[in-house]
């Protein structure tokens, strides 16, 4: 990312990796992983030299779901970091070949594993639908939830 007239633009010396698919998907202690390539799985070739995104949804709070991706994870991240206060909250993950569904309280995230986006929905309102690529950008921030509004924190590979 850089930082040009007012706004923050994608550096050209970057390419973007987006996932394609929900490869895997799994129910965690609190909440639910997603692992997502780069590029649609079709066969035992489509998996080698192959990125993945690995995303995590985590019941943070009450009507509040942390969305952490990753990348090269193996990584160690020296950069500042400050603890956030989460609540153990109770919450259902549905799991379909289709999509991946999780939700905590009034907060639902629905991950299309066809597709290799999701989109959040509260108060019978729905986001916009989400991409999200290896360095932890997202496109489709939502604007028109009343109390609902997921936080973001993105860990992993940037330019």
């Amino acid at each position: 990312m850089k930082f040009t007239e007012g706004y923050w633009l994608r550096s050209e010396r970057v390419t973007a990796s987006y996932a394609s698919q929900g490869f895997y998907a799994s129910k965690t202690e609190r909440g639910m992983r997603i692992v997502a390539p780069e590029r649609k799985i079709l066969s035992r070739a489509d998996a080698q030299n192959i990125s993945t995104i690995t995303i995590d949804f985590i019941a943070f709070a009450e009507n509040n779901i942390l969305v952490k991706a990753r990348h090269y994870e193996a990584y160690e991240d020296a950069e500042a970091r400050f603890d956030l206060n989460g609540q153990e909250v109770p919450f259902e993950v549905q799991i379909t070949e289709e999509e991946a569904v999780m939700t905590s309280g009034a907060v639902t995230v629905r991950f299309d594993r066809q597709e290799g986006t999701y989109r959040f929905e509260a108060a019978g309102k729905s986001s916009k639908t989400y991409e999200q690529d290896a360095g932890g950008e997202i496109s489709g921030v939502p604007t028109d939830f009343d109390y609902a509004v997921p936080h973001y924190e993105f860990i992993g590979w940037t330019a």
